[in-house]
């Protein structure tokens, strides 16, 4: 059943699972992450049947005894203020149940050097899956970079613009895109007929993003778009948890905003040429 899961997992988020291994190749990051929760550990999942569950058990429970690391926990807790302190005491025990080893030890996540290429190119195929999912990601910089501004907008306008309109409308995927998050710019498309010419459209996107045949209107309209997804309502439950994951700190997201508003067709033009 679990297997069955991950396959019906790749199929309605294909389009993730393709980000996640293009990303795979141009940072440690991003290598981790396809190790953790990309086509990788699909793969692993795969390897046990249902008659192997106490043999996955087993080797579950040795990998948190020899592996856990206490100086490596960080733990958010969202809670009502009279609720605090039994929060804080259960977490307590749990923290006091995990050895506390010191880093260096082996977690089990390969590493492997990442080396600087101009492209690489890679075909996965699911058996019987009988759709497309393409990505390309291209290596880029932090969140609290000053380029990063630019490149969010870069992002919405060349998904509206450009790939909808290409790889939506004329090439009949469901959806496509481009994102700029961990350290990557990356463009996909989402249940894709045409996988080959999409990475066509793709060279495409970064010509027509370079030679910026966009309009200040087109600009603005962006801009508007992204401002939209930072002002929307923020859960109770997840206030605070972006900036507790590595997020941006107030001052941060401040400076970004006003990077925002403050861009130009020009900017977005030389970012294009710089990371793309």
């Amino acid at each position: 059943a679990e297997v069955a899961g991950q396959k019906d997992l790749i199929t309605s988020s294909g389009h993730m699972f393709a980000l996640t291994r293009s990303r795979s190749y141009i940072s440690p990051y991003g290598e981790v992450n396809e190790q953790i929760s990309g086509l990788k550990q699909t793969q692993t999942v795969q390897q046990f049947h249902s008659d192997d569950v106490q043999k996955l058990a087993n080797e579950v429970a040795g990998t948190h005894v020899s592996h856990s690391d206490r100086s490596l926990f960080s733990i958010a807790v969202n809670a009502t203020s009279d609720k605090v302190d039994d929060n804080l005491e259960a977490i307590s025990q749990l923290v006091r149940g995990i050895p506390d080893i010191r880093s260096g030890k082996d977690y089990g996540i390969e590493s492997r050097e990442i080396i600087a290429v101009q492209s690489t190119y890679e075909f996965v195929e699911i058996r019987n899956l009988g759709i497309n999912f393409c990505a390309r990601s291209y290596r880029a910089v932090p969140a609290s970079h000053s380029d990063a501004p630019n490149l969010t907008l870069l992002s919405s306008l060349l998904s509206s613009k450009f790939l909808h309109r290409e790889i939506r409308e004329k090439g009949g995927a469901y959806g496509s895109g481009a994102i700029f998050s961990e350290q990557a710019f990356s463009f996909f498309s989402y249940r894709d007929p045409n996988n080959l010419k999409t990475l066509s459209v793709y060279d495409n996107a970064v010509d027509w993003a370079y030679n910026g045949i966009f309009t200040d209107q087109q600009l603005e309209e962006a801009k508007i778009s992204v401002i939209a997804k930072l002002d929307a309502p923020i859960a109770p439950g997840k206030r605070g948890l972006s900036t507790f994951l590595g997020g941006l700190s107030f001052e941060e997201r401040k400076i970004s905003r006003s990077g925002l508003l403050s861009a130009t067709c020009q900017d977005l033009k030389e970012v294009a040429g710089k990371y793309l």
